[in-house]
C-alpha cells in the first residue's frame, strides 16, 4: 500500500508541475503580446531607416514565433500543413546573420515543400542552426541545404572540430528533444563527420508526418 500511496502522490506531483508549467507559459504569452504591441509602435516611427526597420520586422517574426511556440506547448498539439521550408530558412539565416559571429549561408537552388508542423520545423530548424553556429566559433562558416531526391532533406554542415568536439557545440544542447520533435514530423536526425574537420547533420524525411502530440516536456529545446 505504501507503495501505492508513493506512485498516487509523484503522479499529483507531476500533474502539478505541468499545470504550473503551463500557467507559467500562459503568463509568458501575455507578456510577449505586450512585446509585439511595443514592437508594432516602433515599426510606426516614420523616422526610421530601412536598414533599422527591417531588424524590427526580423524581431517580429522571431517574437511571433516564440508565441506559436508558447501556444503549441499549452496546447501539446501539432497541425500540421503544406508549407515551403526556403522563406523559413531564409529568415533563420537573416537573424543569425545580424546576430554576427561565424558566416551562415544557405545553398540551396531550389524549393522544398513539407507537410509539418511549421512551428516545430522551425524549433529543430533554430536548435540545430545555433549548435552549428556555436561548433563553428565566431571565424567558421555554416551552410544550410534542401535536397529532395531521393527523399527530402535539410542539411546543415560547419567546418568546426567535429561532433562532441567543440564546448557549447553539438552534443551538448537539447538533441534530445530536437530528436523527439524530428520524429513528430516523421523525420529522422542523421551526423556525419566532414573532411578535414566539422559536422554535417541532416534532417531527412522518410515518411508523411500524422497528427501528433509536441508535448509539454520539448518546451525547453
Amino acid at each position: 500500500m505504501s507503495g501505492d500511496r508513493r506512485t498516487s502522490r509523484g503522479r499529483r506531483n507531476a500533474d502539478h508541475g505541468a499545470d504550473a508549467l503551463r500557467g507559467a507559459l500562459h503568463d509568458v504569452g501575455h507578456d510577449l503580446a505586450t512585446l509585439g504591441y511595443l514592437i508594432e509602435a516602433v515599426r510606426g516611427d516614420t523616422s526610421l531607416s530601412s536598414p533599422a526597420r527591417a531588424r524590427v520586422e526580423l524581431v517580429e517574426r522571431e517574437l511571433s514565433r516564440l508565441v506559436e511556440i508558447i501556444r503549441g506547448a499549452i496546447s501539446q498539439d501539432a497541425t500540421p500543413a503544406m508549407i515551403n521550408v526556403r522563406p523559413l530558412i531564409q529568415q533563420l539565416v537573416s537573424v543569425h546573420t545580424l546576430v554576427g559571429g561565424a558566416e551562415i549561408v544557405f545553398v540551396a537552388r531550389a524549393d522544398l515543400k513539407l507537410h509539418v508542423d511549421s512551428t516545430i520545423l522551425w524549433r529543430i530548424l533554430s536548435n540545430l542552426v545555433q549548435n552549428a553556429l556555436r561548433a563553428a566559433g565566431p571565424t567558421g562558416r555554416v551552410e544550410l541545404a534542401l535536397h529532395d531526391h531521393p527523399t527530402p532533406v535539410i542539411a546543415i554542415s560547419d567546418n568546426g572540430p567535429g561532433f562532441g568536439a567543440a564546448p557549447g557545440g553539438w552534443g551538448t544542447i537539447g538533441l534530445g528533444v530536437v530528436d523527439r520533435l524530428a520524429r513528430v514530423c516523421g523525420a529522422q536526425l542523421r551526423f556525419e563527420d566532414r573532411e578535414p574537420h566539422g559536422t554535417r547533420v541532416e534532417l531527412a524525411f522518410s515518411e508523411q508526418p500524422t497528427r501528433a502530440t509536441a508535448g509539454i516536456e520539448g518546451t525547453s529545446s
